[in-house]
């Protein structure tokens, strides 16, 4: 048998068919793209904030110029005569409040004091604590009188811890006594006796 000799080829005798090549979407097209927007933006913010420092710095060289006009206004005497009246006024004031005055006690004592006992001998004197002793010598009618005085001593909010003591009677039938007590010295207060209506 006879082999015929057949030609071999490499080269296609039909054109060959296009297949799609797939293409491959990398993710470095997108980074750059966000890089950019970041990147503009931070320029915009950048940007505003250097005119809204600007605007800030004008408005406070406004207010700056506008307070020294201000201050030019006023007269500087005027000011000084001022503050020198105002820090008078606060010691007036403080001194006026630390004053103590006699003539609400001798008003609470004339008031409080049944018709039937007199005194013959007062004295006050400061003690520590803002609290005031006062000392008094006198005389009832009797033991009755001296003993509804001090029921009425005791319903005083500002008479405290009163004692009647050296009770004697004497020739003329009167009972004399001596007596002591604690003053608040919230009764005193100068500041009280000028504001208190009369």
């Amino acid at each position: 048998m006879a082999f015929e000799s057949q030609k071999t080829s490499f080269i296609p005798k039909q054109a060959m068919a296009k297949t799609p090549v797939p293409v491959r979407r990398t993710f470095a097209g997108g980074a750059t793209v966000v890089s950019i927007f970041i990147a503009v933006m931070a320029i915009v913010v950048y940007a505003g904030l250097f005119v809204y420092q600007s605007i800030l710095k004008n408005q406070i060289d406004g207010l700056a110029a506008s307070l020294g006009r201000a201050r030019g206004a006023f007269e500087t005497n005027l000011i000084a005569e001022l503050q020198t009246v105002d820090s008078r006024l606060i010691t007036g004031d403080m001194l006026l409040k630390q004053h103590r005055a006699l003539s609400p006690l001798f008003t609470l004592l004339e008031e409080s004091t049944v018709q039937t006992i007199r005194y013959n001998n007062f004295a006050l004197k400061a003690e520590s604590g803002g609290v005031y002793s006062v000392t008094l010598r006198g005389e009832a009618d009797d033991y009755a009188s001296i003993a509804l005085q001090s029921d009425i001593f005791s319903k005083n909010k500002y008479i405290q811890d009163h004692i009647f003591s050296n009770l004697t009677l004497n020739q003329d039938g009167r009972v004399s006594f001596d007596f002591s007590a604690k003053i608040n010295a919230a009764l005193l207060l100068y500041g009280q006796v000028v504001t208190t209506p009369r």
